[in-house]
């Protein structure tokens, strides 16, 4: 599964080859190649093959497109995650410490004889985990 470093890859990655599929859309409609061949069935079958192919790398260039704002999204969405996970880290660490104090005052209080240690209360309740990634996603905990 990828990592939100993977997704950013690929986001840079499908960006390049949107840009070079652009350019060579750019170029094959500016050749001039009906200026260039006058007249017969070549001068009417090249350009009308060179608008095919143009029009065909403009469809891949929305595809591509496409693709590297999903992998921006995908990317976003597992950094996001991380994040919320970072959060419920740090909540858990001071819910263990408040835990373990509490565990301790109360252990205190139950052994007391003398009546001196009053009970504790407000018993620490952990946090809660945040929903798990979606499947496409791995998250590595930093």
């Amino acid at each position: 599964m990828p990592t939100r470093s993977d997704f950013e890859a690929g986001a840079e990655k499908f960006a390049i080859a949107a840009g070079l599929v652009d350019q060579l859309a750019a170029s094959a409609v500016s050749s001039g190649a009906a200026q260039i061949l006058r007249g017969g069935s070549l001068g009417r079958q090249v350009p009308l093959q060179i608008a095919s192919a143009a029009a065909s790398a403009e469809h891949c260039l929305a595809v591509i497109t496409q693709v590297a704002e999903i992998c921006l999204q995908r990317a976003a969405i597992i950094a996001e995650y991380e994040e919320h996970l970072q959060m419920y880290d740090i909540a858990y660490e001071r819910y263990d410490r408040a835990s373990r104090a509490w565990t301790a005052q109360h252990t205190a209080w139950f052994l007391d004889k003398t009546d001196q240690v009053a009970k504790p209360v407000d018993v620490p309740q952990p946090p809660t985990r945040p929903m798990g990634p979606p499947d496409w996603a791995q998250v590595r905990r930093l």
